[in-house]
């Protein structure tokens, strides 16, 4: 054989690409964190040509989607943090609760501003329609009756307007 020369061995082929509308079965890599489909998704994929099916399969495997709501990490993580450092998990729970109690003093400052605001609010609108009743009485005692009517109106009008707009306010809150 020495004497002889060998013929390049050719790169292997890929097998032939699938007509369309075949079909081969779901085949996800059996891993602890993989994607548990529902039934009805498993079902969709096995219908569906190969090519794409590939496709999502490929990002179904990186595809991890978790949903929680509140300052807390759900139990299965608590139990890895648990593991990493027993005193971390306590450290989270404190932090949750004073985050908890800082927004509740929070709400409850703005709740007492949005309550102190009203009274003064009320209590500045009656001083001032105090003032103009007593200027247009006074003026009225002057014989200034046609000032005195028109300080009465303006003052009678103003009040109905913010009686109006508080009302409107009141109604979007």
């Amino acid at each position: 054989m020495a004497g002889k020369s060998q013929k390049p061995v050719p790169p292997a082929t890929p097998p032939p690409a699938p007509a369309p509308g075949d079909h081969e079965p779901l085949s996800l890599p059996p891993d602890e964190d993989a994607l548990e489909l529902p039934d009805e998704v498993e079902e969709a994929l096995e219908t569906m040509p190969v090519e794409e099916r590939a496709v999502v399969e490929r990002y179904l495997d990186n595809f991890r989607i978790q949903l929680r709501s509140g300052p807390l990490p759900d139990p299965a993580t608590l139990k890895e943090y648990q593991e990493v450092s027993p005193d971390l998990v306590p450290w989270i729970l404190k932090q949750a609760e004073n985050q908890s109690d800082h927004r509740m003093a929070m709400e409850r400052k703005e709740l007492n501003g949005h309550n102190f605001r009203g009274w003064f609010y009320v209590v500045v609108a009656a001083l001032v329609v105090l003032a103009l009743a007593g200027a247009g009485t006074y003026l009225a005692i002057l014989g200034k009756e046609t000032v005195a009517v028109t300080i009465f109106a303006t003052t009678l009008v103003g009040l109905a307007g913010a009686f109006l707009a508080n009302r409107s306010l009141r109604k979007r809150e």
